[in-house]
């Protein structure tokens, strides 16, 4: 019987015009949903269902389905990283997802894939996601090292808390200087 934890946190990853719904479980796992990595990285059809089922390893993920990237998987990939998660917010809904950190993967075979040029013309879009989606892990990736190497992580939720104050004070000021602006200039022109 697969175990269901409970999903502690909830949010969505933007990066550049994907949505990518993940959450940070009870055990302090980060997934990500199957069906936005699908949405975004993957390929869907019945070939790909037949595909998936006849996979050595046993059920291959659906986004990871496509005959293109076959001969990229099994250097990339362990059996455990293909196993999906399964997790509820409420008790009663339940959702498949996979460790956050095969994103970064699935990004990998795609590229290999297109390096290789194994891809179809329909499929280099996916291709083109998976660089940029791998350009802003890293961008991001470079930030957290250095705010986890210098300590940064546990003051930066003040900071931004701070910054929002100052901002909301200046928006505020602002608007308030435009308005006598706006104003006096109507009461000048009359």
């Amino acid at each position: 019987m697969v175990k269901v934890l409970k999903a502690e946190h909830k949010g969505e990853l933007e990066i550049g015009e994907m949505t990518i719904p993940c959450a940070v479980l009870e055990d302090g796992t980060r997934v990500i949903h199957e069906s936005s990595i699908i949405k975004n990285l993957g390929s869907v059809g019945g070939k790909n269902y037949k595909l998936r089922k006849q996979s050595d390893i046993g059920p291959m993920p659906l986004f990871l389905s496509s005959k293109a990237l076959q001969p990229f998987i099994y250097g990339v990939f362990t059996e455990e990283d293909l196993l999906p998660i399964i997790y509820t917010t409420d008790g009663k809904n339940r959702v498949k997802s996979f460790d956050a950190t095969i994103l970064p993967k699935v990004c990998e075979v795609w590229l290999k894939a297109r390096e290789e040029k194994k891809l179809q013309a329909s499929q280099l879009p996916k291709a083109m996601k998976a660089e940029i989606l791998m350009r802003s892990l890293a961008r991001i990736g470079i930030t957290a090292l250095v705010d986890e190497a210098t300590g940064y992580q546990y003051d930066r939720e003040s900071f931004e808390k701070n910054s929002k104050v100052l901002f909301n004070r200046f928006k505020k000021r602002a608007s308030l200087e435009i308005y006598k602006k706006t104003n006096f200039e109507k009461i000048t022109r009359k």
